[in-house]
């Protein structure tokens, strides 16, 4: 089996809390450059910047959009930086854009990371843009329709085209809690696994969704140094490699 064409060979992560007096540039500053190190590079090989922009922050993201991150790292090799916003396919989307550079000779090293500190934000406000998110205003909006409804909408598709039962859904908060408990860098970690039972049993948030099937919103960040795959088995350094990905378009 082949190993794919772009390889990960470096990661850096904080803590996932909410800890406000971490400002998003505090994040970064740790993430890249404890990513960077990871790889055995030098901060002056990052040839390419993908950024993923953070949601309901727009100081940091227009920040991050003007290309302040390569000016604030030094990353005297930095070609060209870009912000990515695919919803909660933003990262995946800058793995496949970042091999899109390093397979056209763009960049041959690419640094990818994601920051977010959603404690600093007022909740009205934070209600306020995951109310609208992903919405038409024009069309959906106005009649109730909000981030939180499509994502029942889509369960339930999912749910009558594949024949899922709700305990079958559960059970995915239930494998992912699972793994978090052992995680340090995560919100639940040493933390007790709910059920599939206590998961349907939490509040009934938009059908089949229930509250422990909701997004939990905290302060972290984390980055990745992507190269070819060739390169990585070049540096004999430990990487992983992407096999594969997958996209899909709801109308």
């Amino acid at each position: 089996m082949s190993k794919g064409r772009i390889a990960i060979i470096g990661i850096g992560e904080v803590p996932t809390a909410n800890r406000p007096e971490r400002t998003q540039w505090d994040i970064i500053y740790d993430t890249c450059m404890e990513a960077v190190r990871d790889s055995g590079l030098q901060k002056n090989d990052i040839e390419g910047v993908i950024s993923v922009t953070p949601q309901a922050q727009p100081k940091i993201a227009a920040e991050l959009s003007f290309g302040k991150l390569p000016e604030e790292l030094g990353f005297k090799g930095c070609k060209d930086t870009v912000s990515v916003n695919a919803g909660g396919a933003s990262t995946s989307n800058a793995i496949r854009l970042a091999e899109q550079w390093i397979t056209s000779g763009v960049a041959r090293t690419v640094l990818v990371h994601h920051v977010t500190v959603h404690s600093t934000i007022p909740i009205p406000d934070l209600i306020n843009f995951f109310a609208k998110a992903g919405v038409d205003l024009q069309w959906e909006y106005p009649y109730g329709t909000t981030y939180n409804i499509i994502m029942g909408l889509i369960a339930n598709r999912y749910m009558y085209e594949s024949g899922c039962t709700p305990e079958e859904m559960a059970s995915v908060v239930t494998a992912l809690r699972s793994w978090a408990s052992r995680d340090p860098n995560s919100f639940f970690y040493g933390k007790a696994v709910p059920s599939v039972e206590k998961v349907l049993a939490s509040g009934l948030l938009n059908t089949p969704l229930h509250k422990r099937e909701s997004n939990v919103l905290g302060d972290g960040g984390c980055a990745m140094v992507i190269v070819s795959a060739e390169d990585a088995k070049k540096m004999k350094r430990p990487a992983a490699y992407k096999l594969g990905d997958s996209v899909r378009y709801f109308s």
